[in-house]
């Protein structure tokens, strides 16, 4: 049976950029819609775009994007895909999507989680560094 809430994802699905789940470029792109996991939509002026960085591990990807006051932390598979998107200012917006649909995205990227925090509370996601004693 069918809920209320799979039938609006279902058309939000068919009305985004090419049928993709996870986000929607455009040209000249002067603002970052962000819907984040928790329910919240930010919308980020993208000239309040600091920097980015990209992490693997353990076949899982974080993407933290950093702006004025704010960071964005993308948590999911094959999203160094969209880093020409950001350097060009052509991503507008991002979304999270069921994990159902991760199988269907195949090389492209899926967006798992998505969460937006007052600039600089993201911690890296690291392994432990092998540290082994010089001596």
């Amino acid at each position: 049976m069918s809920t209320l809430k799979d039938a609006l994802l279902q058309r939000r699905l068919g009305e985004s950029d090419a049928g993709h789940p996870c986000f929607s470029t455009g040209k000249e792109v002067s603002t970052f819609l962000v819907e984040a996991s928790s329910g919240e939509n930010w919308l980020l002026p993208w000239h309040h775009f600091l920097h980015g960085c990209r992490q693997t591990v353990d076949g899982s990807e974080r993407l933290v994007l950093t702006f004025a006051t704010q960071e964005v932390m993308l948590k999911g598979l094959n999203l160094s895909i969209l880093a020409d998107e950001i350097a060009h200012l052509r991503l507008e917006g991002v979304r999270p999507a069921p994990g159902q649909y991760q199988k269907s995205a195949g090389v492209e990227p899926f967006i798992e989680r998505i969460e937006v925090q007052p600039a600089g509370e993201h911690r890296p996601m690291r392994k432990p560094l092998d540290r082994e004693s010089p001596h």
